[in-house]
């Protein structure tokens, strides 16, 4: 086993923390605070040392209790009997399982703590442990200098870890902070571990608050492989209590980054003066028939220049996809793609921008093939399509009508659908927000107006010119005193500002019949006022996600599940979902024998609603005269719907929209009482039935229960 040491001075003190915790907590300032970065080129060896005392561990599956929310991570607690950590830097003393969690991050290329020169991965699991041998608590070997021992996993993203799975299967039901689950699948914290056991060594602290320096940190040198889609189930959890109201600032609670993010923030003069910054979030999906050489560029305006991206998919006689910034070689990212494209058929795609990190996947799969990270991003507002080499094409971009594309290599520019931010703003009036495809004032450009007319009504204005395209009271909209959140958001041409978050309510919003691609964002106070202002770029809720639609219905453009409005209280949303798992506060609708669950799922291009049946494992969807089981699906939860009957296509007016047809239209949730069953199934108003997946047929019934909102 190789064993390496890592002395005081062998690697770099990593400092990610608000300068106010050092107040809070003096022990920040210590001199073997965690974490740090490795620098593996001054990594010294003593194999003499510690290879006499080789690290050990015991953990019996058993151990694993239950699952817990804390706000920040999920964590394991376990019961520590029959654990066992020793040897190594640990030499004789026997330490005890306390507990194990995880940190991850916003993408899949930084999230963890500890770095690797200066490359972060996309997780990092602590197995937390104390001292048994000299201590009688965890609380009192935890202020120690040798009362804690920390073995760290990092994770990389690649193929499904089938023990992680184990734990991803029930984040669904500790989705807000303070939520707990017991463990009942037996869950070994051993086979978390690598493979390959040689390890960094080095003496820190705890890298959460009161940061006690007493911690043997133990890093494993091999990281351990989790797929993307586990990453994104850690994402969604909520770092608030159910029930309360989401701290807009957290983006709806999901898990950012290893918990010490802060919103950018930034003062404004009281002298109309934007400061811009570039949009880097967003996204593009299309289907494109082509026999090689599909080409996208992400650029800041209509037009090449630079700096742009371009993505070029079956290259070099369709065997090859790549990645190339500012139309310079060498590539930035390159992979290979033989037979990726096809001119007898459509194959869909998507391209996602967050943070500089660029990433390209395929329809249907939520796992990239070709990224990139880019150290200097910027802001893209629009994105062009060409062939060339040989190759002319059809394709069919999210949201327009088909195009048709040359064996010319010359871009065809369009504006990025959508894209939002999120505001913090203390001022006493007057808080400007312009949308501009440049990093300054364009023509044309849209501009929010917050609490203007001395703080007593907000605009949206177009072009810099009156009139106002919208004009609204709203009196004492902003406080000098007390930051005011705000959303902005903007979807094929539609500028949307809402009070607080996404789904908050709408202060005003506009249509712009020719909209303009937004690639930069700019901030101002004026007319008396400063401001302080903390600003984030979202993706929009009324997007749809990349991942979720089929490639097996692919003449027709992707098209966007309809975004289902709130219930009387706005608290219902609809949770991922796999396997037989039901969410806590899942919305039971029926019952064959046990609860139905009213669930969806993506079935050859559409949003189905369908029933939940846990004991199978699937949520059973209706299409195409059959039933359809699928593992992954999404539950109702959070609401308290009611149920009215109907007959025909007659939809009431508070129906809850829950899905689409592969043609757009929208689909409802209806139930039908049925051979000693009440089975949940999908109502079509243009059929003018509700119907359900039943013995492995879709049945259709003119006369059923909808569900509405109360």
């Amino acid at each position: 086993m190789s064993v390496k040491e890592l002395k005081s001075l062998l690697f770099q003190r990593v400092n990610r923390r608000p300068s106010t915790w050092v107040e809070k907590f003096p022990m920040a300032a210590g001199s073997r605070q965690s974490p740090v970065n490795i620098e593996t080129d001054r990594v010294e060896s003593d194999h003499e040392a510690l290879s006499s005392k080789p690290l050990r561990w015991k953990y019996p599956a058993t151990a694993s209790r239950k699952l817990v929310n804390p706000g920040y991570c999920w964590r394991i607690d376990t019961d520590g009997d029959g654990t066992l950590l020793s040897g190594g830097p640990l030499m004789d003393d026997i330490y005890k399982l306390e507990q194990y969690h995880c940190h991850w991050g916003c993408s899949d290329s930084r999230g963890s703590e500890h770095t690797v020169d200066g490359q972060a991965f996309a997780g990092e699991l602590h197995l937390v442990h104390w001292n048994t041998s000299k201590y009688k608590t965890f609380a009192e070997a935890a202020k120690a200098s040798d009362g804690l021992a920390v073995l760290g996993v990092f994770l990389k993203v690649g193929k499904t870890h089938e023990e992680m799975d184990k734990i991803a299967r029930l984040l669904p039901y500790v989705s807000h902070k303070d939520e707990v689950v017991e463990i009942a699948e037996l869950i070994d914290p051993s086979k978390l571990l690598p493979d390959d056991n040689g390890y960094w060594t080095y003496l820190g602290s705890l890298t959460t608050p009161p940061f006690n320096e007493s911690v043997t940190w133990i890093l494993f040198k091999k990281y351990i492989e989790v797929s993307h889609h586990q990453l994104n189930i850690f994402r969604n959890l909520r770092k608030f209590p159910r029930g309360e109201e989401c701290p807009c600032h957290e983006n709806h609670g999901a898990f950012l980054t290893n918990n010490l993010i802060n919103l950018a923030a930034l003062s404004t003069e009281d002298k109309l003066e934007y400061n811009f910054y570039p949009v880097t979030s967003g996204q593009v999906q299309f289907r494109v028939k082509a026999p090689n050489d599909a080409h996208i560029a992400l650029t800041t305006g209509p037009h090449e220049g630079e700096p742009m991206y371009e993505v070029f998919i079956g290259g070099w006689g369709n065997s090859k996809s790549v990645i190339r910034k500012n139309r310079t070689k060498p590539e930035v990212a390159e992979t290979e793609t033989p037979g990726i494209l096809t001119a007898d058929d459509f194959r869909g795609f998507w391209i996602r921008w967050r943070d500089g990190e660029i990433t390209v996947g395929k329809e249907g799969e939520p796992s990239p093939f070709l990224s990139y990270t880019d150290p200097e991003p910027f802001g893209i507002g629009y994105f062009g399509a060409c062939t060339g080499w040989g190759a002319s094409g059809e394709w069919l971009i999210e949201g327009r009508i088909p195009l048709k594309t040359k064996d010319e290599l010359v871009y065809k520019y369009h504006a990025v659908r959508a894209g939002a931010l999120f505001i913090e703003v203390k001022a006493q009036s007057n808080a400007h927000v312009a949308l501009t495809d440049a990093k300054k004032e364009t023509n044309p450009m849209y501009e929010v107006m917050l609490g203007g007319w001395e703080n007593m009504a907000s605009v949206i204005r177009y072009d810099r010119k009156k009139p106002d395209k919208v004009r609204v009271d709203t009196p004492n909209l902003l406080n000098q005193n007390e930051f005011k959140r705000f959303s902005i958001s903007w979807l094929d041409g539609r500028i949307t500002v809402r009070s607080g978050d996404q789904r908050g309510p709408i202060i005003m919003d506009w249509i712009d019949p020719n909209p303009i691609g937004v690639s930069h964002i700019g901030v101002r106070t004026g007319w008396g006022a400063k401001g302080v202002w903390k600003l984030r770029f979202e993706q929009n809720l009324g997007y749809p996600s990349p991942f979720g639609s089929s490639q097996k219905n692919p003449n027709v453009a992707p098209s966007a599940p309809l975004e289902v409005r709130g219930l009387d209280t706005g608290s219902h949303c609809w949770c991922d979902a796999a396997g037989g798992m039901i969410p806590p506060g899942a919305v039971e609708g029926g019952r064959d024998d046990e609860p139905l669950f009213v669930g969806r799922a993506h079935h050859e291009g559409a949003l189905l609603p369908g029933k939940v049946k846990p004991s199978h494992s699937v949520c059973y969807v209706p299409w195409g005269g059959a039933e359809h089981g699928k593992t992954d699906y999404q539950v109702l939860c959070g609401c308290h719907p009611s149920w009215v009957s109907v007959s025909g296509g007659s939809i009431p007016a508070n129906a809850i929209p829950a899905g689409e047809t592969e043609d757009g239209e929208p689909l409802f949730v209806g139930r039908v009482h049925h051979e000693d069953t009440l089975t949940i199934g999908k109502v079509q108003a243009s059929h003018g039935v509700c119907y359900i997946p039943f013995g492995g047929a879709e049945v259709g019934f003119p006369d059923y229960e909808i569900m509405v909102s109360q």
